[in-house]
């Protein structure tokens, strides 16, 4: 009996360390980050970044078309939040 609480115990601690790994690197290492919208964004669509599809939202509600280079500036929630490159904007 007391082999399967420590078992149980193991693989908690294990849990509760791989959901901090995975939500700080969700967030922390996103922001910032290039990217490149890989489904249209109406406002709400999918970007790629580093080779990755991350769901993503346009800070202004505006619409950017596939391909369009986005620069991550937030989270909310579960969506990247993204606004188009400067470069983008003056069509360079």
């Amino acid at each position: 009996m007391r082999t399967f609480f420590y078992a149980c115990k193991r693989l908690a601690r294990r849990w509760r360390a791989l959901r901090r790994e995975k939500r700080a690197g969700t967030t922390a290492a996103r922001i910032g980050a290039p990217g490149v919208v890989a489904a249209a964004l109406t406002p709400t669509g999918f970007i790629a970044i580093a080779g990755e599809l991350w769901p993503a939202a346009t800070v202004g509600g505006g619409h950017l078309a596939a391909g369009a280079p986005v620069l991550v500036i937030g989270v909310a929630g579960t969506r990247l939040r993204v606004a188009p490159l400067p470069s983008a904007r003056r069509g360079l």
